[in-house]
C-alpha cells in the first residue's frame, strides 16, 4: 500500500526526544516511487523522520542520510563508518 508523503506537509505534532510536544518545521517533499520519497528537513530531533512518518501510521523500513547542513556525505562510504571532516 503506498503513501502520499505530502501528507508530511501538514502542519503536526510529535513527540521530540524528551517527548515533549514539537512542531517540525515543513519539510521538503519528492515523491520517487508509491513507496519511496525524498524528504528534506531543517531541524533533525531524535527519530524525527520516524515520528513523523508513524503520525500517519507508516513506519520507516530504510533511511538514509544524504547531507547535514552543506556538507554532502560521501557516497562510497561504507554502513557504519565515518571520514574526519577537516
Amino acid at each position: 500500500e503506498g503513501f502520499d508523503p505530502t501528507l508530511l506537509l501538514e502542519e503536526i505534532e510529535i513527540l521530540d526526544g524528551r517527548n515533549n510536544p514539537y512542531k517540525p518545521l515543513t519539510p521538503i517533499v519528492e515523491k520517487i516511487n508509491d513507496t519511496e520519497f525524498y524528504l528534506s528537513i531543517k531541524e533533525g530531533k531524535f527519530h524525527q523522520i520516524k515520528r513523523m512518518c508513524s503520525y500517519f501510521d507508516r513506519e520507516v523500513i530504510y533511511l538514509k542520510r544524504l547531507s547535514v547542513g552543506d556538507i554532502e556525505l560521501d557516497p562510497n562510504l561504507q554502513l557504519g563508518s565515518y571520514k574526519e571532516l577537516i
